[in-house]
């Protein structure tokens, strides 16, 4: 495969190049070294003794052109070859055994594509090979040390990944009329169909992957244009898995219809108001009895008042002993009725019915009819309607949905301090099913907002629920539901079951204000009472308030939320604290604090989280001359902590001090270290990481030696870790 796709490449990079009239060519690679050496030791005894040394080196020459002007075409070219491995040693004292992973590998990388579009033929043609994929290493695989007992992370080399074949090869021809010709070839192929001709075949193979692979997928469309807009497809897919030959298949379709060479739809104007779309599409796999039918019927029709949509389909699918059949015969129709009402409505038949054995198992049918009106749009109020009817049977039940809406909502010609609003839906589904009720639903809400000038605005939301009936029996239809967003994503306490007869009510009263151009200040309280005959009267109260400063040089934000909640399970608390800092009044300075504290107290467990980080950096610059950076400061402390008390107590985190220091003794050279003081808990065990490097960086040559010691009192575990790295570009 390798050999058929390089010998493709040198075909088409040989074929142009004595034919360019304008090219480009460059030659390009990369060296990379990588040394690690990881050491780690417990009261003495070593537990981990690792190293690890990668290579990778890569050359690739690239060209590119234009045919004859870019009046024949273009072509772009590559070929090159990479070549990585790695060498390492693992010991671990868990296991009592040494791993000694090692592996090479060399590939050779080529990317060719031609494309033939002459300017004075209708001929287009594209052909393409290419595997462009790099090589990849993967880092402490067979470490079986927890990263928790670890200081720092070893960065050992265990794995060579990305070496095998990932090629990818193909042509595309296109021959018909296009615009732009000139010598009256148009004339000719006018009464030619138009034929698209595509082949694409792609090869994956790795089998020094953590994960082989070994598939080959191989893809041949053929399209042309009949008549008009009325195309015909014929493709074939195969599909090999070498590992696992039970993935594997076989796969043709034959599709006829206004679906183009580019697989988008085509519109037949019937009328200069309506027009049409149609397919047909049949599919048969590899399996004797597997295949599938699909026809769609697609129109739309557009007057001056109004227009209307209908997308038919129907699909037949056989799979072994099992026929799948679907119909969707939708109808979206909308107008207006001048320029103050507007309306649309909607028929929808569904149908799904699974056969096995040629005895039908499963019957879904679905029946909808929806007509929404909104209207006085320039009235002081507008009014919107909505009216929705669904008949759905699923295996012989039935089920009888109703829902009717209005909705209100002043606008400004009624007021520009005062906002009025407010809705009521209800909702009804019976069903015949065993053990079902009926289930009615109903849900008045109102809105009051007051704007007292342009930097305070007050709201005042209230949304009151009645439902009555088992919502747990009733199968939800496609247009109306059961469900009413009873547990929102947003609450603390979430209210997981919703019972079957209940009184909701939803308080929400906020206020927003702007007392500078600059600050935001934001306060939200809910107040969620539940009433049901199943449980105690359940409370739930929340306070949200938000604060946002910003400056140039300053931003400042803080969130608070506080929620309790009270039922048959006792009181709950929750409380989260939220907010951050920055600092930058000028290039040298940069000062940012960033905290969360929260805490929770449900039914007698208490939990308590911290997290908080503090950092300062302090860089000096050159001031005569070219200013660079000379030295940069960094100072940061970090707080993570966790508190459960329940029936015991538990206490885990850390606290963190770290001081680091950068210098620039040059443009391109840089040398620093940073000296890390951190305090385990609950063992208030001590651990010290102390870091340096020296490095250096150009554009085409980076080079860098990392040295880090760490030291962890209680445990008497001290760990080394040696990097020196190396990239070198042309």
């Amino acid at each position: 495969m390798i050999r058929r796709s390089l010998l493709i490449t040198f075909l088409l990079m040989s074929a142009v190049l004595l034919q360019a009239s304008r090219a480009s060519a460059r030659l390009r690679g990369d060296i990379e070294l990588n040394y690690v050496s990881y050491e780690a030791q417990e009261k003495g005894t070593t537990v981990t003794d690792a190293h690890t040394f990668s290579q990778r080196y890569s050359v690739l020459y690239e060209k590119s052109g234009e045919l004859y002007s870019d009046r024949f075409g273009f072509y772009n070219g590559a070929l090159g070859y990479e070549w990585a491995s790695f060498d390492s040693r693992v010991y671990t004292a868990a296991d009592s055994a040494t791993w000694k992973p090692s592996t090479s590998a060399g590939k050779i990388l080529f990317n060719g594509e031609l494309v033939l579009d002459p300017a004075e033929l209708p001929l287009k043609l594209k052909v393409y090979s290419r595997d462009m994929t790099t090589s990849t290493f993967t880092m402490d695989s067979l470490l079986t040390e927890g990263r928790s007992g670890r200081i720092f992370e070893p960065n050992i080399i265990t794995s060579l990944n990305g070496t095998g074949t990932n090629t990818l090869t193909g042509a595309t021809m296109v021959l018909g009329v296009k615009n732009g010709l000139t010598n009256g070839y148009n004339a000719i192929f006018r009464h030619i169909p138009m034929v698209l001709l595509d082949y694409r075949d792609e090869r994956h193979e790795d089998s020094r992957s953590i994960t082989p692979v070994d598939t080959r997928l191989r893809k041949l469309a053929f399209v042309s244009l009949n008549k008009r807009d009325n195309w015909f497809h014929y493709r074939t897919t195969r599909f090999d898995d070498y590992i696992n030959p039970g993935q594997s298949y076989q796969e043709s379709q034959v599709q006829l219809g206004t679906v183009d060479h580019t697989l988008q739809r085509r519109w037949i104007d019937l009328t200069n108001w309506l027009k049409i779309s149609t397919d047909f599409q049949y599919t048969k796999r590899s399996a004797s009895h597997n295949d599938a039918y699909d026809v769609n019927f697609f129109a739309m029709a557009q007057r001056k008042n109004w227009d209307a949509r209908s997308f038919l389909s129907f699909s037949r699918e056989r799979e072994g002993n099992e026929i799948r059949l679907e119909r969707n015969i939708p109808l979206y129709l909308s107008g207006a009725f001048g320029m103050d009402s507007s309306w649309n409505a909607s028929v929808t038949r569904r149908d799904r019915e699974v056969k096995q054995n040629r005895l039908t198992t499963t019957i879904d049918n679905n029946t909808s009819a929806m007509f929404r009106l909104e209207s006085f749009k320039r009235s002081p109020f507008t009014l919107s309607q909505r009216y929705t009817v669904e008949d759905a049977e699923s295996n012989g039940t039935k089920t009888l949905g109703l829902e009717a809406l209005l909705e209100t909502m002043s606008t400004r010609r009624f007021s520009d301090q005062f906002t009025v609003g407010g809705g009521y839906n209800i909702r009804y589904l019976g069903s015949e099913r065993e053990g079902a009720s009926s289930y009615l639903f109903q849900n008045a809400r109102g809105r009051l907002g007051y704007r007292v000038n342009p930097q305070l605005t007050l709201n005042l939301d209230e949304s009151v629920t009645a439902v009555r009936g088992n919502s747990a029996a009733l199968a939800d239809s496609y247009s109306i539901t059961t469900q009413t967003n009873f547990g929102n994503s947003n609450d603390v306490f979430r209210r997981e079951e919703q019972p079957n007869d209940y009184y909701r009510s939803v308080t929400t009263a906020g206020l927003s204000w702007l007392p500078l151009s600059r600050l935001t200040v934001s306060l939200t309280a809910t107040e969620d009472v539940l009433v049901s005959s199943q449980a105690t009267t359940d409370y739930l109260t929340t306070v949200n308030n938000r604060v946002d400063y910003t400056l140039d040089n300053l931003r400042l934000n803080m969130e608070n939320r506080v929620s309790l909640r009270s039922n048959a399970d006792g009181r709950s608390t929750d409380l989260q604290h939220t907010g951050s800092a920055q600092y930058t009044p000028n290039r040298s300075l940069d000062a940012l604090v960033r905290y969360m504290i929260y805490k929770r107290d449900e039914k007698g467990n208490n939990s308590t989280y911290v997290d908080l980080m503090q950092r300062l950096t302090y860089s000096f610059y050159q001031l005569g001359g070219q200013q660079r950076k000379l030295l940069e400061l960094t100072e940061e402390f970090t707080i993570s902590q966790s508190d459960t008390i329940s029936s015991t107590s538990t206490t885990t985190g850390r606290k963190r001090f770290l001081l680091g220091a950068r210098y620039y003794p040059l443009r391109n050279l840089y040398l620093g270290g940073n000296v890390a003081y951190s305090l385990l808990l609950p063992r208030n065990a001590p651990e010290f990481i102390y870091n340096g490097y020296v490095g250096l960086n150009f554009r085409k040559f980076q080079f860098n030696i990392d040295y880090s010691y760490g030291k962890r009192k209680d445990d008497e575990r001290v760990e080394k870790r040696l990097m020196a790295s190396m990239k070198k570009s042309f």
